[in-house]
């Protein structure tokens, strides 16, 4: 979504319209999720528009969007919920942060509302789900998955 001017049409037929369909993907959030969405939305709307800087409006979006499509998948968002302890590890899934810059990961998205905290990454074929451990100086690697495109 790079339109800023598609954006907030499609943003302003979901909050006046009260219209889902510009975002369908909204319909997996969890009803406490979803009220998060729409209320942070509707305060990035009211700024944006002051400001005419929709670049927020599209960034959170798109953290919503790839909250909305792990949590469709009940058993993976269950097994991101879990506590990193609680979870089997391979000794190579703590990465030093020294040795991977967040920069080289490309386009790095923020699960938000259930899974805050953690952050999603494709990288080649694969997707990666992970959390950034800064006291422990490493990236704790939750969960790889193939691309669905690839």
């Amino acid at each position: 979504m790079r339109d800023f001017g598609m954006i907030r049409r499609l943003v302003e037929q979901f909050l006046f319209e009260d219209s889902a369909q510009p975002f369908p993907w909204v319909a997996h959030l969890s009803p406490p999720d979803r009220a998060e969405f729409r209320a942070e939305l509707e305060q990035l709307w009211q700024t944006a528009s002051a400001t005419d800087r929709w670049g927020e409006v599209r960034e959170f979006l798109e953290d919503w969007e790839a909250t909305a499509e792990v949590v469709r998948d009940r058993s993976r968002a269950e097994f991101l919920k879990r506590p990193p302890e609680e979870k089997e590890y391979w000794d190579d899934q703590l990465v030093p942060l020294s040795t991977v810059p967040l920069g080289s990961l490309g386009v790095v998205r923020r699960l938000r509302g259930e899974l805050s905290g953690i952050l999603r990454a494709d990288v080649g074929r694969y997707r990666l789900y992970f959390r950034v451990d800064e006291a422990a100086g490493c990236i704790n690697i939750d969960l790889v998955l193939r691309r669905p495109d690839s």
